[in-house]
């Protein structure tokens, strides 16, 4: 591999061999030398007198003694031009030199000045002390050399150039890679931790980004779902035509609002996603942004059936109140007929007695849908203490495990111990035998309910799951009156609904994993601490 010298000795001779350098100018250089080395001092001392008059030249010296060295190196310099050899040893000294001058800071000007000057006092002194061709072959070669050493010295600036620009190069690259650094970091920690779920589709609409926040919220990772459309693993199957549309909205150049759809997560739940969705220009791709509303969906529901609950557990009092007087006079003159039928059992058809069993049980019936229209009804006056909340839930479990092994359905408990919270605890006493009654009541034969409560953070989490087919669709089970039982009042879950609320809490119900689970809600700190 040639190295550095190898190309700029080529230089050199290039030099040399464009100018005509040839043994004829190295043999009238000589000829010239005895005639001028009596001159070298006049000559440095007339450069560096015209120097003196230049502020930046001198500028770049740091005393007169350093001068004076100079004026001496310069006849040096001189004598080497015109006694030669001009081969290796000559170049690499000319290029010492030109680095020096380099280093130095003198103006480049002062070089081509410098030359000039030397070639005036040798080109005369040839005149003057030769004659004829000998004079004119000795001006030539003085040209030709001088113009040489200036070649070679203003290489030195040149590479000393060339390294400039390099290392600006080498550190506008460094800066850079430093902002692109910078910028990778500021797009992950926007990309990644924007609490937001982002995910990017190309201009086929399957995915090629997807966050850690998407991973999250679909329980899918990003190398499962990359190269898949969100029709296929997550839209809700009732909103793939409505992001369908959006998309072709955006394909068309418009702006879509923000679009609520639901999709279904990894684990088979539903949630309700805010989609912001925008053409990424230059691309044809999409970004699609989604924040998770399910909570604040819920909540707002939550908020309706209370205001509806209130609205209606006024005109349930009302009515209640007035159904109740009759209904116990109605059942206090079927005891007295009852009475007087066994009395005259013998005269009387045996289907009077049972005609009056079945009005008594219906009044039965009915008396206990208006005590739950009461207790729909009445503001709910709650009880808060300090309760050991895990106890509460192993007691309603034992309650209610006889209750569900007689439908052939057996009861699980997974309870974190120690677990305390300010609650009423009979309100939530009546809040888990309601959802475990329903559970068991749901499953078939033979089935499965689970009861869970954790700890999340300043929540209690209590999740009654079963088996069950699930609620058929169309049926808002926290509405009152609505129910999918057969002899159902519709009141049971709208009155939990009510407890949880005044507790501060929420309670919802999804499908996961082909089961059905209600989550209840509650601070820790009780109703009054909850946001």
């Amino acid at each position: 591999m040639m190295g550095v010298a190898g190309p700029r000795m080529h230089y050199f001779e290039q030099l040399k061999s464009y100018l005509k350098f040839d043994s004829a100018d190295e043999h009238a250089l000589k000829q010239l030398r005895s005639l001028a080395e009596p001159y070298y001092a006049t000559i440095s001392q007339d450069f560096y007198d015209r120097l003196r008059t230049k502020a930046d030249a001198m500028a770049v010296f740091r005393s007169d003694a350093q001068v004076l060295r100079l004026q001496r190196t310069l006849g040096i310099w001189m004598d080497r031009l015109l006694s030669g050899p001009w081969g290796d040893d000559y170049f690499e000294m000319r290029s010492r030199i030109g680095k020096v001058h380099v280093q130095i800071g003198l103006p480049q000007q002062y070089m081509f000045s410098a030359m000039a000057l030397i070639q005036e006092h040798l080109i005369g002194i040839a005149f003057e002390g030769l004659e004829g061709n000998d004079a004119l072959a000795s001006a030539i070669a003085v040209q030709k050399i001088t113009n040489i050493d200036l070649a070679i010295m203003l290489q030195s600036y040149r590479d000393d150039f060339v390294c400039k620009v390099q290392d600006y190069e080498r550190s506008e690259k460094e800066s850079l890679e430093s902002k692109l650094e910078l910028t990778q970091a500021l797009y992950h920690s926007i990309f990644e931790s924007s609490g937001v779920s982002i995910m990017v589709l190309d201009t086929q609409r399957r995915i090629t980004l997807f966050n850690s926040m998407a991973e999250t919220m679909s329980g899918f990772s990003r190398k499962e779902v990359t190269g898949m459309t969100l029709g296929e693993f997550l839209l809700h199957p009732a909103d793939r035509d409505e992001m369908a549309r959006l998309l072709a909205r955006i394909d068309a150049g418009e702006t879509c609002p923000p679009t609520e759809l639901r999709v279904i997560t990894a684990d088979q739940s539903d949630k309700w996603l805010r989609w912001n969705l925008s053409r990424i220009d230059g691309t044809g791709e999409v970004c699609a942004l989604a924040l998770d509303v399910t909570r604040e969906r819920r909540l707002a529901e939550h908020g309706r059936r209370v205001k509806t609950l209130a609205a209606l557990g006024t005109l349930a009092a009302g009515l209640a109140h007035e159904i109740r007087n009759p209904l116990n006079a109605a059942q206090l003159q079927l005891m007295l007929v009852e009475r007087a039928i066994k009395k005259a059992e013998d005269s009387i058809d045996a289907r009077a007695l049972r005609s009056s069993e079945l009005v008594k049980a219906e009044l039965t019936r009915l008396a206990g849908l208006v005590e739950d229209f009461l207790a729909f009804a009445r503001p709910t006056q709650l009880r808060v203490t300090s309760t050991e909340v895990s106890n509460l839930c192993e007691t309603v479990a034992t309650l209610l495990e006889q209750e569900a092994l007689g439908t052939s359905c057996t009861l699980t408990t997974a309870i974190d111990a120690g677990l305390v919270a300010r609650v009423d605890g009979e309100r939530l006493k009546q809040v888990l035998i309601n959802l475990l009654r329903n559970a068991v009541e749901a499953t078939g034969d033979p089935g499965h309910v689970e009861l869970h409560c954790k700890r999340i953070g300043q929540h209690l989490s209590i999740e009654v799951i079963d088996d069950g087919p699930g609620i058929p669709e169309g049926i808002d089970i926290f509405e009152p009156f609505a129910t999918s039982k057969d002899a159902g009042t519709g009141l049971g879950l709208p009155i939990v609904d009510r407890i949880i609320a005044d507790h501060g809490g929420t309670i919802e119900v999804t499908r996961r994993d082909e089961k059905t689970v209600f989550t209840v809600d509650l601070p820790v700190d009780g109703p009054d601490q909850h946001t």
